[in-house]
């Protein structure tokens, strides 16, 4: 809610600490990609409350133009966080609905931590396309869920190509090819 203050008319807005995780969203390498470009999306998340999250489920949908993920994390991923140790994490990849969905027990108060999987922009993009990446995390605490926010990658062809041929495999010096 908002309060004024008597003596300067300062507007305070108080705001509630949230239910559930911080996720910021990333991918390498940044930038504008060539089509066919393996794409790692990295997502870094926090506990920001003073209690520990139940049940936590992070699903993030792949868009029609990104291939089939590798490299997801999951086993015991460091929490980076005060409290320290390590965060049990299950990842998969779930073709039908072509989501990669991450599974955490528990994450503790205060607990930081690394999220990623690798994936390759279709080779057929068209140019100048853009593809939209988000992910979207719910827990016991937080039921109805909360997104990340947006990753764009953008996708253009090479300005260049070149190849070269030669007419003969084999040369001696001065010879023309």
């Amino acid at each position: 809610g908002k309060k004024r203050s008597n003596s300067n008319n300062t507007v305070v807005t108080v705001v509630a600490p949230g239910l559930g995780l911080v996720v910021v969203k990333s991918h390498d390498p940044g930038g504008a990609v060539a089509p066919g470009t393996s794409v790692t999306f990295h997502m870094s998340i926090q506990n920001p409350g003073s209690s520990a999250l139940s049940s936590v489920v992070l699903d993030d949908p792949l868009a029609l133009l990104l291939g089939p993920p590798s490299a997801i994390t999951s086993g015991l991923i460091p929490n980076r966080g005060p409290t320290g140790g390590s965060i049990a994490v299950t990842g998969v990849y779930v073709l039908p609905s072509r989501t990669v969905n991450w599974v955490m027990p528990l994450i503790p108060a205060g607990a930081r931590f690394e999220l990623s999987f690798t994936t390759q922009i279709s080779p057929l993009t068209p140019e100048d396309s853009v593809v939209r990446n988000t992910c979207r995390h719910m827990s016991a605490q937080d039921p109805a869920g909360t997104s990340s926010n947006e990753v764009l990658v953008t996708v253009i062809s090479p300005a260049l190509s070149i190849r070269k041929e030669a007419s003969r495999n084999i040369a001696n010096v001065g010879e023309p090819i």
